[in-house]
């Protein structure tokens, strides 16, 4: 999959036209928390795909968050501590070319990360009860919160 994956992301403009396609079938097809959960667990496995390494910091865990999401197109990210969360920042954000689906895209996608996020923290050690939320969405930036 991940020959496939990235030979495809060659034309991201195409590679994303190809997923919001996929993504306004399954609507189409299935409930939104079904849709939703697919999604989710799609990001889990991107995890499984693409894995962090256990690092010894926050800092090093965002470079080589960094890194991978590159390599995917899919932005930039900004980890913060907040204490009792950790606040995920994402910018350079792939943007729809359906500009009527794109808050849908955009609340997809969020899901989406927060697979692949939770998928990342817990082979760093991170206990299984993390919680991925949307704290809020923009066309050019996503903050998503992790809390235990």
């Amino acid at each position: 999959m991940s020959r496939f994956f990235q030979d495809t992301r060659a034309s991201s403009k195409g590679f994303l036209d190809l997923v919001t396609i996929m993504m306004k079938m399954m609507e189409a097809n299935a409930s939104k928390n079904d849709v939703c959960d697919f999604i989710y667990e799609a990001g889990l496995r991107l995890s499984d795909e693409y894995p962090v390494h256990v690092t010894d910091s926050l800092s090093r865990l965002n470079l080589e968050m960094n890194d991978i999401l590159e390599d995917l197109g899919f932005g930039v990210v900004t980890l913060s501590d907040e204490g009792d969360h950790l606040t995920i920042n994402l910018r350079q954000v792939p943007e729809c070319t359906d500009n009527d689906y794109a808050d849908n895209f955009l609340e997809l996608f969020s899901v989406l990360l927060c697979g692949l996020y939770k998928g990342w923290f817990e082979q760093t050690g991170a206990p299984n009860a993390l919680k991925c939320m949307v704290v809020s969405l923009k066309p050019q930036e996503l903050v998503l919160a992790l809390k235990a």
